[in-house]
């Protein structure tokens, strides 16, 4: 009889915890909310299981989810150009277009910013240099919820007469000064913002250029936008942990030089398709055919163009063809991509798109100075800065100290 009221106990007690697990499964906003609202960080670090099958989307969920709307022409309704080209062959996700760069691949983290908060934010991936892309952060800007800046009368109305910052190419390329191509012929202007609407969205042909809004973001625009809530230090403004913010805006079709830039940087699609593509920063000098910013506005440049086919790589960036394999972020409205400092990037506008993007100084890149870090190759200044402490010091916990201390053991 004791063996049997044991047994029957036992079994009592595993059927009980089952059965509250079924419960909390089936909740996953309490269960996501249990996980982030605990005392201890070690909580979210043993239930390492989550990231991948409930927290994170995995790219290739991602894309299931979203292959109609990557594959269908009409989602660029306004502008130049397609929405980035997918395909999908035995569960592995490539580009469409067939010639591609061979080495490009989807590889990257994708989170729920509805979930996420400023610590977990800070240790996963600020705090690391690692890049993610955040869904769902977005849905209450007045920018995005009620379609506003889809539309030009709604933001001339607005920002009409004010004077802003575009960008002028004779091709689609922007950003190539030192590659000493007289026919690309790009440069900054300074007009009014209905000037540029009034440009921006013209058929181009041999005798007509490019334009490209690149304009610090508008006083007048400033309550559309929301800070996102789990970037850290965001009403830490004053230097040195500041933050820029800026708004993007162009026809499609645009694409910038690939560069890499002194800040973290997160930006946020409002409307349009953007693909980017990112390369770590440790990768070597010679592989990237690094070169100086003439003007320093970002740290490097490089000549490689990863929207070129695999033959035009392989022939012109022969090492950069052996040795380097770019991840492909391709971003829908709403979505946003945070790119930590030094990460090298490239970016191609799909259609008519507008974006806003914030740039943060989290580790004081120019500690060392300005020289060091322009003069410098990439790969070098990132191991340098590594050993940097955070500007952002509203976090007073332990958790947040032990997290910070991570990045100079990592």
């Amino acid at each position: 009889m004791s063996f049997l009221f044991k047994f029957i106990t036992v079994l009592m007690i595993v059927l009980s915890i089952s059965l509250g697990m079924f419960k909390i499964s089936n909740n996953n906003d309490n269960l996501f909310k249990f996980f982030f609202n605990s005392s201890s960080h070690k909580t979210i670090k043993s239930s390492q299981i989550l990231d991948d099958i409930k927290f994170y989307n995995t790219t290739f969920e991602y894309f299931i989810n979203n292959i109609n709307e990557f594959k269908n022409e009409s989602s660029c309704k306004i502008g130049r150009g397609k929405p980035p080209q997918i395909r999908i062959d035995n569960n592995i996700i490539r580009p469409l277009y067939q010639k591609a760069f061979h080495k490009i691949h989807f590889d990257i983290n994708h989170i729920d910013g509805k979930y996420s908060n400023d610590l977990d934010f800070f240790s996963r991936y600020l705090s690391q240099s690692k890049p993610v892309v955040i869904h769902n952060s977005v849905n209450d800007w007045n920018a995005f919820k009620n379609d506003n800046w889809k539309s030009d009368s709604y933001l001339s109305n607005l920002i009409g007469e004010n004077i802003v910052t575009v960008e002028r190419s004779n091709s689609n390329e922007f950003g190539h000064q030192t590659l000493e191509d007289p026919e690309i012929g790009w440069g900054f202007y300074k007009f009014s913002f209905n000037q540029f609407l009034e440009r921006y969205l013209k058929k181009i042909t041999p005798t007509t250029s490019h334009w490209y809004l690149d304009n610090q973001l508008e006083k007048e625009l400033e309550e559309d936008i929301k800070p996102h809530s789990f970037i850290p230090c965001m009403h830490q403004t004053s230097l040195p942990y500041y933050s820029y913010k800026n708004m993007w805006m162009g026809g499609g079709e645009e694409i910038s030089l690939q560069h890499n830039d002194l800040e973290d940087n997160i930006i946020t699609l409002i409307d349009g398709y953007k693909t980017v593509y990112l390369v770590e920063p440790t990768t070597k000098s010679e592989y990237m055919y690094e070169d100086y910013d003439n003007e320093l506005t970002e740290t490097k440049l490089s000549a490689v163009d990863i929207t070129k086919d695999d033959d035009y790589i392989k022939e012109h960036f022969p090492l950069f063809y052996e040795n380097v394999s770019p991840i492909r972020v391709d971003l829908k409205p709403g979505d946003a991509l945070f790119i930590p400092s030094m990460w090298w990037h490239q970016v191609k506008s799909n259609c008519r798109s507008i974006a806003y993007n914030i740039w943060f100084d989290t580790f004081n890149i120019k500690q060392k100075g300005t020289d060091f870090v322009f003069t410098n190759p990439t790969s070098e200044v990132f191991k340098d800065l590594k050993t940097h402490s955070s500007l952002c010091n509203t976090f007073h916990s332990t958790k947040f100290i032990k997290y910070s201390n991570t990045r100079e053991n990592n």
